[in-house]
């Protein structure tokens, strides 16, 4: 009997330790979609600029894909708005290039390494601050 409670405590105590077989590289556990949340703590849509006759640029939704090969495209979605509310322009912009991680820092290069930046990654939430905009993304 002692020996039965001695091998059911042993499978339990190695069942407890998570699944060890998952992917142990760090651009394999941050590999994937993050969709934009915040621009500025502010969430989407999200007012970028207000211009002085009332008109404005919002952020409306956003994503960025890291890939495990280290390469990855961020979208933005943005729409202006005249002074009394109506749509008057929407934009995509895209970018891709590639990604390095050290920690939870990440940094990002266009690809025809013109500019980087660098922001953070931890837990499925993917930040950076820019030309003083901050985006937060999360998987």
């Amino acid at each position: 009997m002692k020996r039965l409670l001695a091998v059911a405590a042993l499978a339990a105590l190695s069942s407890c330790g998570g699944d060890s077989s998952g992917p142990k590289d760090p651009y394999e556990l941050n590999a994937g979609v993050y969709a934009l949340q915040t621009v500025n703590t502010e969430t989407l849509p999200a007012t970028l600029i207000t211009f002085d006759d009332g008109s404005r640029a919002d952020i409306t939704s956003g994503s960025a894909t890291l890939r495990s090969d280290h390469s990855y495209t961020q979208t933005l979605v943005a729409k202006s708005y005249s002074s009394t509310g109506a749509l008057t322009d929407t934009q995509s912009a895209s970018e891709n290039g590639t990604y390095t991680l050290v920690g939870t820092q990440i940094t990002f290069t266009l690809d025809d390494n013109s500019f980087s930046y660098s922001g953070a990654v931890d837990r499925g939430t993917l930040s950076y601050t820019e030309s003083g905009i901050s985006l937060t993304f999360h998987k």
